[in-house]
């Protein structure tokens, strides 16, 4: 196997479906773009590559993501000893700022009430990335030994492979009767069935594997249409952020539960102010 198709399965093992996508665009424009060669990666690739971009006439997002895209691959093969090569990344073209969008408490119970016609394994597993604002692949990857219960909240254990560390996710108390029923019913019964040994906490049809990202992005889109808004896993992410920030939680706090390396990734990218937020402030002001 080469080095991009060692890449590839390091993506498939470290990223949610949707990142996964975005990163493979990058792989195989940078490959088409380098001929498969990486040796000739060099100091000016990443700023000729992004030259090469612009020429193409793509827009300043499709540069900013693949470009990005491109950087991790060469941040990979300089880590597992491929090329000698570390770039920074190039000066991007700037993209128009858009507003980023989070349900609000009647949609997000709404969707809630949409999860309960899903079947099992699934409606458990929307539920909880509504209540803990974790990544796709983190919930996906769930082993059953990550579940624990303090101080009547349930906590999962999240073992991040990109990064290696390990971080504790609580789960609003409203998804506590979802899940326990969960772990009750459903599970209970599957495993009591099943002829091995169950890993996961959210299991497939084959109890060896868990479930596929793929399939619950399906489930999210059909959901979204029947409430005609967007309810991706991203949009669920934001507004577990949004959701503690408007109750007071400390950016610190939030920043840690979502596994952010900084604070300004918290405020500036998952924590969304609402129009009807920001215009409630000025009902009361008059001229």
């Amino acid at each position: 196997m080469n080095v991009f198709g060692e890449y590839s399965n390091f993506l498939k093992s470290s990223y949610s479906p949707q990142t996964l996508i975005s990163y493979q665009k990058a792989l195989k424009s940078l490959s088409s773009f380098i001929h498969n060669n990486v040796s000739a990666i060099d100091d000016t690739t990443l700023e000729k590559f992004t030259e090469h971009l612009s020429n193409k006439g793509l827009s300043a997002n499709t540069i900013q993501l693949t470009v990005k895209g491109a950087h991790n691959f060469i941040k990979w093969a300089n880590r597992n000893k491929y090329i000698s090569t570390s770039l920074s990344l190039p000066k991007l073209p700037k993209v128009q700022e858009t507003i980023r969008y989070s349900l609000s408490g009647t949609e997000l119970s709404m969707f809630v009430k949409h999860t309960n016609y899903v079947p099992e394994p699934y409606s458990t597993a929307l539920k909880v990335l509504a209540f803990t604002g974790m990544r796709l692949n983190e919930m996906t990857n769930l082993a059953r030994d990550s579940v624990t219960v303090a101080n009547g909240y349930v906590i999962f254990t999240i073992n991040t492979e990109k990064t290696g560390k390990v971080r504790l996710v609580p789960m609003l108390k409203q998804g506590n009767p979802y899940f326990k029923n969960y772990l009750a019913s459903y599970l209970n019964d599957y495993i009591r069935n099943a002829n091995v040994e169950v890993k996961w906490l959210f299991p497939s049809r084959f109890a060896s594997k868990h479930i596929s990202g793929h399939e619950v992005e399906r489930y999210l889109r059909e959901i979204g249409g029947r409430m005609r808004t967007s309810t991706t896993a991203q949009v669920l992410r934001r507004t577990f952020a949004t959701l503690l920030s408007n109750k007071g939680v400390p950016t610190v706090k939030i920043s840690k539960m979502l596994g952010h390396s900084s604070e300004k990734m918290t405020t500036g990218h998952y924590i969304s102010p609402r129009i009807e937020d920001l215009t409630s402030s000025l009902s009361t002001v008059t001229i």
